[in-house]
């Protein structure tokens, strides 16, 4: 899996959300216990869009994400937005890993 991004969002972003860059939030697609969702209402005809709420290091964030390549080709994850999970994220995180740790 690879991953790309807008560097002038990526700055816009780091300055906007607490220092958090697209590159840190690459970590959050190794959790175990990511949820990871169609983005149903900024998806379009032509474009997927999905979310996936996990840690990164210890911070808990939220990506907004679509898949770029072909289906023969490597996976490539263009980045979209990042920002820290809200009371409501955290709240689905931490009842999905209840329901793994089971």
């Amino acid at each position: 899996m690879e991953f790309e991004w807008d560097e002038d969002k990526n700055l816009a972003n780091i300055k906007n959300h607490e220092g958090i860059s697209f590159e840190d939030v690459t970590r959050v697609f190794n959790d175990i216990w990511a949820i990871d969702e169609d983005d149903l209402d900024h998806s379009t005809a032509n474009e997927k869009r999905f979310t996936i709420i996990g840690l990164a290091d210890d911070q808990l964030l939220r990506v907004t994400y679509t898949i770029i390549s072909e289906p023969s080709a490597e996976e490539i994850l263009r980045i979209i937005s990042v920002r820290k999970a809200q009371s409501r994220d955290k709240e689905n995180y931490e009842n999905a890993r209840n329901i793994y740790d089971r």
